[in-house]
C-alpha cells in the first residue's frame, strides 16, 4: 500500500510541477486577511490580492485548461490546501503519501484508542494548520503500524452517510 502511494504521489507532484513550473511559492490567504484587518481601507479585495500570485495564477490556468486537479472547493482559499501539500517539497511529499498508504481518515489501535488530525481543534483555523495536523497523525499511526507484529491483520474499512 505505501509503495502504491508513494508512485501516486509521485505522479501528482510532477502534474504539480508542469502547472506551476517558474513560479515563486505563493502565500496562504492568511497572510491577505491578516494585511486586510490591519488596513480595511486601504488594502485591497483580500481574494483579488491572493489570486493575482503567479503560483495561484498559474493553478487557476492549470485548472481551466484540464479538469481541475488543484481548486478544492471545500477549501475557502481554494487553492491554500494544494499549496500546503506541495509546497513543503518533493521528498517530504512523497514520504508523507507513502506513510499514509494504509492510513484514512483515521486509525483505531488494537487497545480501542482513536487516532485522528486534530482538525477539529478551534485552534487549527488555516489550511497549512490543517495539513500539519495531517501529517502529525500520519506520522504517529505510521509509527504505529510500524510498531506491531509482523502477523498483526490490518483491516481498513470505510464508512459513509447518505
Amino acid at each position: 500500500m505505501r509503495g502504491r502511494a508513494r508512485t501516486f504521489a509521485a505522479g501528482a507532484d510532477d502534474l504539480w510541477d508542469r502547472a506551476v513550473a517558474g513560479t515563486p511559492a505563493a502565500q496562504f490567504i492568511d497572510t491577505y486577511l491578516t494585511r486586510r484587518r490591519r488596513d480595511p481601507a486601504g488594502y485591497p479585495s483580500r481574494l483579488a490580492a491572493y489570486l493575482a500570485q503567479p503560483r495561484v495564477a498559474a493553478l487557476t490556468e492549470w485548472d481551466l485548461a484540464h479538469d481541475p486537479v488543484f481548486f478544492d472547493a471545500d477549501d475557502p482559499a481554494m487553492y491554500d490546501s494544494a499549496l500546503a501539500e506541495f509546497q513543503v517539497g518533493r521528498e517530504r511529499f512523497l514520504h508523507h503519501h507513502e506513510q499514509s498508504g494504509p492510513l484514512a481518515h483515521a486509525l483505531l489501535t488494537l487497545d480501542g484508542d482513536w487516532l485522528e488530525p486534530t482538525v477539529h481543534n478551534p485552534q487549527v483555523t488555516s489550511s497549512g494548520d490543517m495539513v500539519a495536523a495531517r501529517h502529525a497523525y500520519v506520522e504517529k499511526a505510521a509509527a504505529y503500524l510500524d510498531g506491531l507484529a509482523p502477523d498483526t491483520v490490518l483491516v481498513c474499512v470505510e464508512l459513509t452517510r447518505h
